[in-house]
């Protein structure tokens, strides 16, 4: 049953006639755009989604950490965030990263050569040497 146009009515008329509460009646005319409109619950996404289609572009080839994916894409996010992104779109699968290379015999032996034919020098000459990473 409609309501006659250009009359003013109470929200309990409006109830009776409508058939439903007078809160919803109030808040229909409260925001009429909106209402009925559900909201999304919990807190936003930090990553847009144009920066996860960036993310996953970017680490397809597999050669990049979380920590340096973060750095190349300049994302404000933390490293947590980008692997628990590639985690959940189940395209990508979590591979443990070695530390270092493994040393070879022959770089062993090297070492030792090295280590063999400095260790006479004087202190001169350690004095004069900067080691850095």
């Amino acid at each position: 049953m409609a309501l006659p146009e250009g009359e003013r009515h109470s929200l309990r008329q409006m109830e009776a006639q409508v058939g439903c509460s007078r809160k919803a009646i109030s808040n229909y005319f409260k925001d009429p755009v909106n209402y009925g409109k559900r909201h999304t619950k919990g807190r936003p996404k930090k990553m847009s989604a144009r920066d996860t289609r960036r993310l996953f572009r970017v680490a397809a080839p597999g050669d990049l950490s979380a920590p340096k994916l973060v750095q190349k894409l300049e994302l404000n996010v933390s490293k947590s965030t980008v692997s628990r992104t590639l985690a959940s779109s189940g395209i990508f699968q979590y591979v443990k990263r070695n530390k270092a290379p493994q040393l070879t015999e022959a770089h062993k032996h090297a070492r030792v050569a090295w280590g063999t034919k400095y260790a006479s020098t004087s202190d001169d000459t350690w004095a004069k040497t900067i080691f850095s990473d």
